[in-house]
């Protein structure tokens, strides 16, 4: 099994140290990790060459980056609260990455105060109807980021809930893979969501 684990701040941030740490902790559970980090690895805007696999866009800067996402079983993706939204860099990169088909994910917001909730909320509503992620019902909210998963604070609960969050993400990610084989996925007929 492989699972993603995407930071979505596009600058050195708590939310990149953090990823690490969920990356470890999958990685002891026998999980290979493609760990893919938005921190000075700036994408393109998005635009409609996207879409097109023989656009010079697709060819030249996405097509290592979307093969990569295909090849997952999961992804656990990670954002910042900036100004209450998610980051700008990570609405960009759900646009430009690709094909989740009906692939589950583990959402965990990062928030350096008492927020965090907001990013969560945005993603669910507006970030898969293309690319057609399924959110687990289950997140994960680290507010105070920089005093968690690194002994300076008290974080044996979010240890303990993010353990629960990263165990419900593989048993989802077993029981939807036959789904991926089965045929029901008609892409050519129904590329986008409605």
């Amino acid at each position: 099994m492989k699972i993603a684990v995407i930071s979505g701040s596009h600058r050195e941030s708590e939310t990149n140290r953090i990823s690490l740490f969920v990356k470890d902790e999958l990685e002891k559970k026998g999980i290979e990790v493609f760990h893919y980090s938005l921190s000075n690895n700036p994408l393109p805007l998005w635009s409609e060459d996207a879409w097109d696999s023989d656009s010079d866009l697709v060819k030249n800067t996405l097509s290592g980056l979307k093969s990569q996402i295909a090849s997952c079983d999961a992804y656990v993706i990670m954002s910042p609260e900036w100004g209450g939204m998610v980051s700008p860099g990570l609405k960009n990169f759900m646009l430009l990455s690709g094909s989740f088909r009906f692939k589950p994910a583990y959402l965990i917001g990062v928030s350096a105060s008492r927020g965090g909730a907001y990013p969560i909320a945005e993603l669910r509503m507006s970030s898969y109807k293309n690319n057609q992620i399924m959110y687990l019902p289950e997140h994960l909210i680290v507010r105070d980021c920089g005093n968690m998963f690194n002994d300076k604070a008290d974080d044996s609960y979010l240890r303990k809930r993010l353990d629960y969050g990263l165990n419900l993400l593989i048993k989802h990610a077993e029981l939807l893979a036959p789904i991926q084989d089965s045929g029901l996925i008609d892409l050519e007929n129904y590329p986008y969501g409605m």
